[in-house]
């Protein structure tokens, strides 16, 4: 007799013996078919019970007069509005005004934060709300920019006509056997131009590096999803990007094997 045909002996035997009754453990026999009590349905039961109000009347009035018509226009409660608003306000502050609640004690304005529901329950359309704002500052820094971009520009050239001006003079130097000079600082050159961004999507921990470089006081890492936060951990480093999200609850600074300089991100996200 193979194995397979033992198996299926052997499961056939068992079958008989569960649908007659004659399954022992012991000296206790169980009969298949006792009474046997209703299951608990509501273990299935997807109702979480009802939430607090939010509690509009804590704000001031001009952000209660923007905020009430944007959630009623968006079809969303006020929380999940000012949720990804108050999240998105705190990464234009960044790194730049930290708090300091006592001498040994400084925190960065980094929050994290999660809109939590139902599919269709309004998640996305309440961070749209706070996106189209985000989008309209973005626009309106387009000239700054502009001007940010040509003024690197000219530091490129004025660094490689002082570093052509250097290496002429490091020549005759060596011909004459003199000692040859050292490099000037202007003849480094400031590398590539990288925008400042107050936001991102969807980016490698390589890239929020330059990115933070361009912008030291920090910048809004933004995920429509969870998922796509916890699957991009592992995505391009093999899962290592875990512990350096996880050390990232304060928004502070790290430096490790090249990641430098890093400060405050705070997350947005919406489970869908």
């Amino acid at each position: 007799m193979t194995a397979l045909e033992d198996f299926e002996r052997k499961f056939d035997q068992a079958q008989r013996q569960f649908s007659s009754g004659d399954d022992k453990q012991g000296d206790n026999s169980h009969n298949a078919g006792e009474h046997w009590p209703d299951p608990d349905w509501s273990l299935f039961d997807d109702r979480r019970g009802d939430l607090p109000e939010f509690p509009v009347d804590m704000l001031s009035k001009a952000l209660r007069d923007w905020l009430v018509p944007a959630a009623r226009g968006a079809g969303v409660g006020p929380d999940q509005v000012f949720i990804p608003l108050l999240t998105v306000a705190s990464t234009l502050v960044g790194a730049s005004r930290p708090v300091q609640p006592s001498r040994s004690w400084t925190e960065h304005l980094a929050l994290w934060t999660s809109v939590v529901g139902f599919s269709d329950s309004g998640k996305t359309p309440g961070l749209n709300v706070t996106l189209r704002a985000l989008a309209a500052i973005e626009r309106d820094r387009k000239s700054k920019l502009g001007e940010l971009r040509r003024a690197h520009e000219l530091r490129a050239e004025i660094a490689k006509a002082a570093a052509k001006k250097w290496k002429a003079e490091v020549a005759v130097a060596v011909e004459e056997g003199r000692p040859a000079p050292e490099m000037p600082p202007e003849a480094a050159g400031p590398g590539e131009f990288v925008s400042p961004r107050l936001s991102v999507t969807d980016a490698t921990i390589e890239r929020l590096t330059a990115l933070l470089q361009a912008r030291p006081s920090g910048l809004a890492a933004i995920y429509d999803e969870l998922a796509g936060l916890f699957s991009n951990m592992g995505r391009y480093s093999n899962g290592s990007d875990r512990e350096f999200w996880n050390r990232r609850g304060t928004g502070s600074a790290v430096s490790s094997s090249g990641r430098v300089g890093r400060r405050s991100r705070s997350i947005i996200s919406s489970s869908a």
